[in-house]
């Protein structure tokens, strides 16, 4: 949500200050470091130092994170596209940031991540498919990935990101 319409280099800076201000300082091996905060912390804090939207888009998720609905026995509990759907609703979630939620917050193993463009384009270089291939496409060649696809998601943009640094 803090990355959306910035840059990284921006929200880094943003995330950090927010930790500074409001996080728990914590040792590793000699260092400390600020660590962001938990939900209740952005919750009490007065001002977040967000656009107004991003402010109470990362209010919203901390209460969504106290109320249960982010956690992993939560969203793992559910089926992958139910998850996906309940994290959709969250004001500021979109497709993007559900499927990482899903899959690297919870550690869903079998979820595909529907709708991410992206992975869509990787897909279509390695399928060899058309440029309008429709998202419903996509989902049933992620099929034969089960019980993994959230994986098989990984791997596929792990080799494009590395083919793309050579």
């Amino acid at each position: 949500m803090i990355v959306q319409r910035s840059s990284m280099l921006i929200a880094a800076r943003i995330k950090q200050r927010i930790a500074e201000r409001h996080g728990a300082r914590v040792t590793v091996d000699g260092h400390t470091f600020a660590a962001f905060p938990p939900p209740v912390s952005l919750l009490e804090a007065d001002a977040l130092g967000l656009p107004a939207q991003k402010e109470e888009w990362v209010r919203g998720l901390a209460r969504a994170a106290l109320d249960g609905v982010l956690t992993t026995e939560h969203l793992r509990s559910l089926a992958p596209e139910e998850a996906l759907a309940e994290l959709r609703a969250l004001p500021g979630v979109g497709p993007f940031s559900a499927g990482l939620i899903l899959i690297r917050g919870a550690g869903a193993p079998d979820a595909f991540p529907g709708d991410e463009p992206r992975l869509f384009g990787i897909l279509r270089e390695a399928y060899g498919l058309p440029e309008d291939t429709p998202p419903a496409s996509y989902r049933r060649l992620a099929e034969a990935w089960r019980p993994y696809r959230s994986w098989a998601s990984f791997l596929f943009r792990a080799i494009s990101y590395g083919a793309a640094g050579e």
